[in-house]
């Protein structure tokens, strides 16, 4: 019993270790035409939040090589999905999350007000309706793609309010911050982030 323990204890300690050493505290996931800009504006608290520490990665600051793109998921200790309508329709963005799943790296979700939680049917028929042939030479399967999705949906999230102030981006950069410690539940994540009442 006592080796156990020490088992358990040492492959915990590597497992922290691990994710000490890591580059970037999140990668933040995002359909450049929908949030954009706000994943800039987001990387930015996000950046102060750490207070110096390792930052936020996004793809226009960061990317030097396509090929690398979902190296850098598995580099971050997490990795925060902006979920606007179109996110899930993107391969690459798709790739992004699947990584995630596949590398058991925690992804927090930001529900954006447009984001429509996918049906069964979208999922089973993934395929037919986005052209996700660009991921197969990196080991994505449409098989994979499905499961992520599926996944996806049991996850905890932050939901966005339609309008929101400089508070709700500080809140949420707060939240994602520490989120990698000690999961919130998406309760108190929608409370922290409603908009200050005026």
């Amino acid at each position: 019993l006592v080796l156990l323990v020490a088992c358990v204890v040492f492959s915990l300690g590597k497992f922290w270790l691990q994710l000490k050493k890591k580059p970037f505290k999140h990668f933040i996931s995002h359909h450049k035409v929908a949030t954009g800009s706000f994943a800039r504006l987001f990387k930015i608290h996000v950046d102060a939040a750490c207070k110096g520490k390792s930052k936020a990665w996004i793809d226009c600051d960061n990317l030097q090589n396509l090929e690398l793109l979902f190296d850098y998921v598995w580099m971050s200790e997490s990795v925060v999905a902006l979920m606007s309508q179109d996110l899930l329709l993107r391969p690459w963005c798709v790739g992004e999350l699947v990584t995630a799943h596949v590398k058991l790296v925690p992804v927090i979700c930001v529900i954006f007000p447009d984001y429509v939680r996918p049906e069964a049917e979208f999922i089973d028929n993934y395929a037919e309706r986005v052209d996700i042939q660009c991921l197969a030479p990196l080991g994505i399967s449409d098989e994979m793609v499905r499961r992520c999705i599926s996944w996806m949906g049991e996850l905890p999230c932050c939901v966005m309010p339609a309008r929101f102030s400089h508070d709700t981006l500080v809140a949420l950069a707060a939240c994602c911050a520490g989120w990698t410690s000690r999961l919130p539940r998406s309760s108190q994540a929608d409370k922290a982030l409603e908009p200050p009442v005026s």
